[in-house]
């Protein structure tokens, strides 16, 4: 984050992932796409928080799946790193992890995220409202969790498909009208490995109800991470994660190397920890 002389766009807080993709460029459509329980909220998450706090740029982050209360709380466990996961535990939390937890809150409650929880957001309404928003809070970066929950027109005649490739490229309009990045977040289908023995990656043909992310998103970002049963099997993996840039009309693609923090549900790139020490 503190490098950013050689990243053209905004850092997205993971110093490993902006070396290949160059951070969030404006204009841009980027797609996050994971299994289900992979970290798709987490990842949105972090990175609003990375690019709210520490470039102080004003991020909005619509939560078309969890009420805003809930993000708030994702975001204060996040941050005072408290065991659990999310659940209402912070009646466990001892004298050191409350004063933790309002150290993180007074930095916290100085960023400029914003969270819109409104369900059933149709691509209309925020195509329509994004200069308005643009314009009212000065946002520099626009996060979506999910695009399976967005809505695209009342009537599709059964053909799905076509209501999602709609919502895709209207968003890639829209980031470019309003010349900001947004990211939005896809489920994945559940990758099922025929024969049990090996990890299958996931991978584009993998992003469900829609067929015009390649041609429509300027980089597909692909979280993978081992299966309950994998580390069950191999408990050396747990904690183990990876970015695959599978799509990136600006540069390099590949996978990246992270780590999966349980306890604050937080990716974490192993370069900050390097740097920390």
């Amino acid at each position: 984050m503190e490098n950013t002389d050689q990243i053209k766009g905004i850092p997205s807080g993971f110093p490993s992932l902006d070396k290949i993709t160059g951070g969030w460029q404006d204009g841009d459509l980027i797609v996050v796409g994971s299994r289900p329980y992979v970290g798709k909220t987490a990842f949105g998450l972090n990175v609003a928080v990375n690019v709210a706090m520490k470039m102080k740029m004003p991020v909005m982050f619509y939560s078309l799946e969890m009420s805003t209360e809930y993000i708030a709380k994702r975001l204060l466990y996040s941050h005072a790193n408290a065991e659990g996961n999310v659940a209402d535990r912070i009646s466990n939390l001892d004298k050191s992890g409350w004063e933790q937890l309002e150290k993180r809150l007074l930095k916290l409650a100085k960023a400029p995220v914003y969270i819109n929880d409104t369900p059933c957001l149709s691509i209309s309404d925020f195509c329509e409202k994004a200069p308005k928003l643009l314009s009212e809070t000065g946002v520099k970066l626009i996060i979506i969790d999910m695009l399976q929950l967005m809505r695209g027109w009342p009537d599709n005649h059964g053909r799905r498909i076509d209501e999602v490739n709609h919502i895709i490229q209207s968003l890639k309009e829209t980031a470019v009208a309003i010349g900001v990045p947004i990211i939005v977040l896809s489920q994945l289908n559940r990758l099922i490995c025929k024969d049990g023995s090996a990890h299958l990656k996931p991978s584009l043909k993998d992003i469900r109800e829609t067929t015009a992310v390649e041609e429509c998103a300027d980089m597909v970002i692909l979280l993978d991470r081992p299966s309950k049963k994998e580390i069950e099997e191999h408990p050396e993996t747990e904690g183990e994660a990876e970015f695959i840039v599978a799509v990136n009309k600006h540069g390099g693609m590949g996978a990246v190397p992270m780590r999966f923090d349980q306890d604050s549900l937080s990716f974490v790139d192993p370069k900050n920890l390097e740097d920390s020490h």
